[in-house]
C-alpha cells in the first residue's frame, strides 16, 4: 500500500542529522532518540495549525508517510503518525499512548477532524472533540449526553465553555505544546476587552443576507452576493465556516464551498482576528463576566448589555459567589430568547 519513494537526497539529509533511521517499508520511518522528544519536530513538511477558527492540517509532501518516536527521557509518549496526503486531499492519524492515556487526532476523507483522549490506567474522563469540515464543533467529556458541548469554532469552544478549557485545551497542548495556547487565550480574551463596546452587527447581518441572496432565483442576483463574499475579507470567511450545512440549501452550499476554497487564509489566527469572531457570541461574554480582573468584567458587562439591548443585571464589582448567581440567572435568562 506504501508507494512513496523516499528520495536518496531526503535519506541523506536525514541520516546527516542523526534523527531518522528508515525501516523497511519505503514511506516508513522510526525516531528513537529526537532532540525534543516530540514526532511534531520531525515532520516539518505536516503543519498543522489554528485557522479561522478550526484546527487545519496541510502537507507539502505528496504520497504516503508512515513515523513512530519512541519513548524516551525527554518524552514519555510513544507516537506514531500515519499521512497520506494526495492532491487536493489530506488523511492522517496521529497517536500518543503512555501508560495512562492515550491520544488520538485523525483526519478522514470529508475533512472531518477528530481528537480523542482516553485513559487507560489513569483518572480523567474521556474527552472527544469533532470538528467536521463546516459547521460547528463539538466536544464531549465522559459517557454524559449531558455533557456535550457544541461551538461556532474552536475559539469560540475554549473562550466560552469552562469544560472545554478543562478537558480538551491540555490535550490540545499535548499534541502542540509549541502554540502555547493558554497564553493565545489569554491574548484572545485581552483583545476582547479591548475591543468591548464595538457594534458588528451590522457587519454580520450584511454577510447572512449575501449567503441569503445565494439562493435567490435570479442567476445574477446569485452571483452578485457570490462576489461580495470572497472579497469581504477574512472575517466573512471565518463566518461563512461556521455556517451550519443543514441549514442551507443545495446551490449555497455550493457556491460557500467553492468561496471556502478560493479565499481561506492559511495562517494563523491572530488575537486581533479571532476577537472580532467572538464579538457577537453572547456565551463569550457571559463567560468573561465570570473570570478576570474587575476592568474586564466591566467590560464584558457593557458589550453584553449592547447584544442584549438593555442593560445585564450583573455587578462586575460584586463578590464571586454574588457573581456566580447573578451569572446562573442571567444565563437562564438570555437561554429563553
Amino acid at each position: 500500500m506504501w508507494t512513496r519513494i523516499v528520495s536518496l537526497a531526503a535519506l541523506a539529509a536525514l541520516l546527516l542529522l542523526g534523527e531518522v533511521a528508515f525501516a523497511q517499508q519505503p514511506g516508513s520511518s522510526h525516531c528513537s532518540h529526537p532532540p525534543t522528544g516530540s514526532l511534531w519536530s520531525q515532520v516539518d513538511w505536516l503543519r498543522m495549525s489554528i485557522s479561522g477558527g478550526r484546527i487545519v492540517l496541510t502537507s507539502t509532501r505528496c504520497g504516503q508517510t508512515r513515523l513512530t518516536v519512541e519513548p524516551s527521557q525527554a518524552r514519555a509518549w510513544r507516537q506514531t503518525l500515519n499521512v497520506d496526503a494526495q492532491a487536493g486531499a489530506l488523511v492522517a492519524t496521529y497517536e500518543a499512548v503512555d501508560d495512562q492515556t492515550a491520544i488520538t487526532l485523525s483526519v478522514d476523507e470529508r475533512k472531518l477532524l477528530t481528537i480523542v483522549r482516553r485513559p487507560l490506567a489513569g483518572d480523567g474522563p474521556e474527552v472527544r472533540y469533532l470538528q467536521p469540515s463546516s459547521g460547528p464543533v463539538q466536544l464531549s467529556v465522559g459517557s454524559d449526553e449531558s455533557r456535550s458541548y457544541a461551538s461556532a469554532s474552536l475559539w469560540h469552544l475554549l473562550v466560552a465553555e469552562p469544560a472545554a478549557r478543562e478537558h480538551l485545551l491540555p490535550v490540545v497542548e499535548q499534541i502542540r505544546p509549541s502554540w502555547r495556547l493558554s497564553e493565545q487565550l489569554t491574548a484572545v480574551e485581552a483583545a476582547l476587552v479591548s475591543a468591548a463596546g464595538t457594534n458588528t452587527s451590522a457587519q454580520r447581518r450584511q454577510w447572512q443576507a449575501w449567503i441569503d441572496q445565494l439562493a435567490d432565483p435570479s442567476f445574477p442576483r446569485r452571483c452578485e452576493a457570490d462576489q461580495a463574499l470572497r472579497v469581504a475579507g477574512q472575517g466573512a470567511v471565518a463566518y461563512l465556516r461556521q455556517l451550519d450545512p443543514a441549514l442551507l440549501d443545495l446551490e449555497q452550499r455550493r457556491r460557500i464551498r467553492a468561496i471556502l476554497a478560493a479565499t481561506a487564509d492559511s495562517g494563523p489566527d491572530s488575537p486581533e482576528r479571532v476577537a472580532g469572531w467572538l464579538a457577537n457570541d453572547k456565551r463569550v461574554w457571559l463567560a468573561l463576566l465570570g473570570r478576570g480582573d474587575e476592568r474586564g468584567r466591566q467590560a464584558a458587562a457593557r458589550h453584553l448589555s449592547l447584544l442584549c439591548g438593555k442593560p445585564v443585571a450583573i455587578d462586575p464589582a460584586a463578590s464571586d459567589d454574588q457573581r456566580a448567581q447573578q451569572l446562573i440567572e442571567l444565563n437562564a435568562l438570555l437561554a429563553e430568547r
